[in-house]
């Protein structure tokens, strides 16, 4: 019985293939025939249905449709989020190295161009800023290098600037007021406690104290300087670097501290007001020169001047 069902099962699709080979044989040499005949008949009866299924169908393929174009509209969104995510990062990792570099140069030209003599036997420390006061009525900064580095208290602290007026590239900033191991707190120009030996460069009998100036805590005051001293708005001051009776400055003589912004003369004032900016801003700066290994300064403690 199983075999008999095999057997017209290939009778079958023999007889079928045969039908099927006939009819293309057919066809196709019946050009204009009966077949094709009823082939246009049947294709002009179904178009009509066929149109109208379509019609019915295509709101759910646009349905479709718009569904897959949703799906891959999200993952290109995701994908480009990531990669504007990835930008983002990359263009303040760029930020941040401009930023640090802005200040970098400078402070690296300074060390390439100073020698040691010119800075009255000082070596130059690099260091970076980690904290900063958050005290009323203090101005100090913590740096990342201590007494293993040969940082001392009063060493004086340089900050870069990017100034045709100072061709050295670093200015004062402060000195160095307390030290630990791996730490250094500096005193700014613009800590209450703070004084500097200073002259306006080029003018005679121009020297005098820098100070910070209560009524802006932006800029300074160099006080103490005589009436009869040429000074001009413009004038770059610096550090005057006095050594008398066995007492000497903290500061070498020469390191650019500002720029003179107001000089007047008036009655009641026994000096010449003279307003300084400094060259930087002593609040944003985040490296710094520590000059290290110079002479002591006996006689000057605490926040006298220097």
């Amino acid at each position: 019985m199983f075999l008999h069902r095999r057997l017209l099962r290939r009778i079958a699709l023999v007889a079928l293939l045969a039908v099927s080979l006939g009819l293309l044989t057919a066809y196709y040499r019946d050009e204009g025939g009966p077949l094709h005949t009823f082939q246009q008949a049947s294709i002009a009866q179904t178009t009509p249905v066929r149109d109208a299924v379509s019609r019915v169908t295509a709101p759910f393929r646009d349905l479709a449709g718009w569904v897959g174009d949703i799906d891959t509209a999200r993952e290109e969104r995701d994908g480009l989020r990531e990669e504007n995510a990835r930008l983002r990062a990359a263009l303040a990792t760029l930020q941040v190295n401009q930023q640090d570099w802005s200040e970098l140069e400078p402070l690296v030209g300074f060390v390439r161009a100073q020698r040691p003599e010119a800075l009255g036997g000082y070596k130059p420390q690099a260091a970076r800023v980690i904290a900063r006061s958050g005290r009323a009525f203090q101005a100090r900064v913590l740096l990342d290098v201590g007494s293993k580095a040969g940082v001392a208290e009063g060493d004086p602290v340089l900050a870069a600037v990017s100034d045709a007026r100072v061709p050295e590239g670093a200015v004062l900033v402060g000195r160095v007021t307390d030290v630990s191991g791996t730490t250094a707190l500096v005193t700014l120009l613009d800590d209450p406690t703070t004084s500097v030996g200073a002259i306006v460069a080029g003018r005679r009998g121009s020297d005098g104290v820098i100070q910070p100036n209560a009524g802006d805590p932006s800029t300074l005051v160099l006080d103490f300087v005589r009436k009869s001293a040429a000074v001009q708005a413009g004038d770059i001051v610096v550090t005057s670097g006095f050594a008398e009776g066995g007492v000497r400055s903290f500061y070498p003589r020469g390191l650019a501290v500002g720029a003179v912004t107001a000089a007047r003369n008036t009655d009641t004032e026994s000096y010449k007001q003279i307003v300084v900016t400094p060259w930087v801003d002593l609040d944003a700066f985040t490296y710094a020169l520590v000059l290290t290994g110079g002479a002591a300064a006996p006689g000057l403690t605490g926040g006298g001047a220097g």
